[in-house]
């Protein structure tokens, strides 16, 4: 293993040529997976002082671990050290050719040569002996795996022990040929380049049986077709290329690219946002340990964005008892309720300066939305709805805004907005409901439809109110907390002329640990949101440290960028797509210094960043990793590996 993975190492090193071709040229479009790199010298060069700059301790350099290898290659001439070179392991044609070492019937090495029938000399094979789009036996005895034949495609040869696999290496259509100028311009510029054909993703995809069921978050017809629609389009991923160029950190790149007129366009198409990109704009600057943004709210971009809140809820709260599973549910539709009114939105998570007076974090968040009273007084009515046991549906003014009879008719809508709304609503409202729906069941005038989710609802209602009950009885099955219940008081504070509500959460079984430890995280208020409207735009903040949420007011009030013009972001927003649709932002450097007691705190953080762009036939992922953040990186994996 350790011959074969010198090998792999100078075939990636080993590059030459005096043409114009790069690594996508090389590269197979039928290759399983392939890794190629831009020019050896300049990698060699590159990485040297990446390793250095990031206190990375590795046993050998680039150079060094290149000389060994071109040793075992028996290579010493004709390789021009400036030109891409590949390796690439192509699609089985069975799978059960990938057991054992039989995969190496399919791996091909991709060398470029600057003379070559120097190269050829490597192989014993005279001069003028290698004929271009020929495949022939070289000198190698059988011992020297991957050289006993070699074939020629201009200025480069191809390795393998098998002729049929080197003809398909030369035969074949590059990379080059699935990807856009635009995208190809992009990677051009990558030292490093990783490919995965369609044969991997498809493996991957049929490893994972349970895989559709993950990403349908309902019953609901229209979510059962989206779920099928998205598994299907994966299976019709052509091409998965990212790259990877060394520039004082990391900035990455990633596409991937599928067909023409199947399940993945039509899903792409949909999910593409036409309006104004995902930005920051307006956050404030500070310790910035996370951000997020997003563009765009098309039925299918709320379905992708929910199905994903489901995968996450599963895995980080109901998997681990912080809130019950039987309120899953809800807190989707909840989720899904906001997301559907929203055209844009940020999220960023700040340490606080003063830890004993304000707690260690701040939260802000800004929706863009149509009507900002009327999006508040909607969020009003839901809350409500989860306090619905506790209010008196005599009253005309609550019934009116609660409206259940209403609720249940839109059951029965044809409309996916519509009756995915009613759910979520009578799942809040619960027990209160049951009348209203049994009274839909047994009614000659509702359709058999309506009928069926009105069952489905009222069964739904009833489980979860059995499970509330055996909770009374046995305290070890409850979840660390119950649904919160929300109240809104208007009009509590004036901050920069603007009115500001405040959003009080209760949280059932709430003890004093349990408040201290909330207390230290957010500050004396913890169990408070603040809510503000500015134009059509609705500022949220979870903390106690007002001076962030002024800062935001004024920056909204006067049209500043704020966070999306910091300069710890500027080389991010260079590389990455103009039209992106979703960031993120991480400081793993932030992150990790709060768990140690000898960082120091007294200068901002570097932060990693990822952004998320869709186009009709593509999918692209650019990312940006400082120096700052990789040397962290890399620290805590070394302390990890000691």
């Amino acid at each position: 293993m350790q011959r074969l993975l010198l090998v792999g190492i100078v075939i990636l090193l080993a590059a030459s040529s005096a043409t114009a071709q790069t690594p996508l040229d090389i590269l197979p479009e039928d290759a399983a997976v392939g890794i190629a790199i831009r020019d050896l010298d300049e990698l060699i060069k590159k990485g040297n002082v990446f390793l250095r700059d990031a206190d990375i301790r590795t046993p050998l350099r680039p150079s060094e671990l290149f000389d060994q290898g071109t040793q075992i290659l028996g290579i010493n001439k004709g390789y021009d050290r400036k030109a891409p070179a590949a390796i690439v392991l192509l699609s089985p044609e069975k799978k059960e050719d990938f057991n054992g070492l039989r995969f190496l019937d399919y791996l091909v090495p991709i060398l470029p040569c600057n003379d070559v029938d120097a190269m050829a000399d490597n192989f014993g094979i005279g001069k003028g002996k290698l004929m271009d789009k020929k495949v022939q036996r070289t000198d190698r005895n059988a011992d020297k795996m991957l050289t006993s034949r070699i074939g020629r495609r201009g200025k480069y040869v191809f390795l393998n022990d098998s002729e049929k696999a080197i003809r398909r290496a030369i035969d074949g259509a590059t990379v080059t040929s699935a990807l856009t100028p635009e995208h190809r311009k992009v990677f051009d510029r990558s030292d490093i380049l990783l490919h995965f054909g369609s044969y991997f993703f498809r493996e991957e995809l049929n490893a994972s049986p349970d895989f559709m069921g993950r990403v349908q978050s309902s019953d609901d017809p229209k979510e059962k077709e989206f779920a099928e629609q998205f598994t299907a389009s994966l299976n019709e991923v052509r091409n998965i290329v990212t790259g990877f160029r060394l520039s004082e950190g990391i900035d990455g790149h990633f596409v991937a690219t599928v067909g023409k007129n199947g399940k993945a366009e039509k899903l792409l198409q949909g999910l593409i946002n036409k309006g104004k990109p995902s930005t920051l704009a307006g956050l404030p600057e500070g310790n910035v340990l996370f951000a997020q943004a997003s563009a765009g709210n098309t039925e299918k971009q709320a379905m992708l964005t929910k199905a994903i809140f489901s995968v996450l809820l599963e895995e980080l709260l109901i998997r681990d008892r912080f809130i019950h599973h039987v309120d899953r549910l809800a807190y989707l539709g909840v989720f899904q309720e906001v997301l559907r009114h929203v055209q844009g939105n940020r999220l960023a998570v700040y340490q606080n300066a003063a830890e004993k007076k304000h707690g260690l974090f701040s939260t802000i968040a800004i929706l863009d939305v149509e009507d900002a009273k009327l999006f508040v007084a909607g969020m009003r009515i839901l809350a409500k709805m989860a306090s619905a046991d506790t209010l008196d549906l005599t009253k005309k003014k609550v019934k009116e805004e609660l409206d259940l009879e209403r609720l249940v008719r839109d059951l029965g809508s044809t409309f996916y907005p519509v009756r995915q709304s009613a759910t979520t609503k009578l799942t809040l409202v619960g027990e209160t409901a049951l009348p209203y729906l049994a009274k839909a069941i047994e009614s000659k005038d509702f359709d058999l439809e309506g009928k069926r989710r009105a069952r489905d609802l009222r069964d739904r209602i009833n489980a979860v109110a059995a499970q509330r009950r055996k909770e009374l009885l046995d305290e070890k099955s409850r979840p660390v907390f119950d649904r919160p219940k929300l109240t809104f008081v208007a009009n509590v504070e004036k901050r920069q002329g603007v009115s500001v509500d405040i959003i009080d959460i209760k949280l059932a079984g709430m003890d004093p640990v349990r408040t201290q430890r909330f207390t230290q995280m957010f500050g004396p208020d913890w169990d408070k949101v603040r809510l503000a409207i500015v134009g059509n735009q609705i500022l949220f903040m979870l903390g106690s440290d007002t001076a962030l949420f002024d800062s935001t007011l004024a920056n909204l009030n006067k049209g500043d960028a704020g966070l999306a013009a910091s300069k710890r972001l500027a080389d991010f927003h260079a590389i990455a797509a103009k039209e992106r649709q979703f960031e993120f932002h991480v400081s793993v450097e932030g992150v990790l210094r709060l768990v140690n007691p000898n960082a120091s705190h007294d200068r901002p953080t570097q932060i990693t960043s990822m952004s998320l762009t869709i186009g009709e036939r593509m999918l692209r992922v650019d990312a940006r990793v400082p120096m700052a953040e990789v040397r962290t990186i890399a620290q805590k994996a070394q302390e990890e590996l000691k």
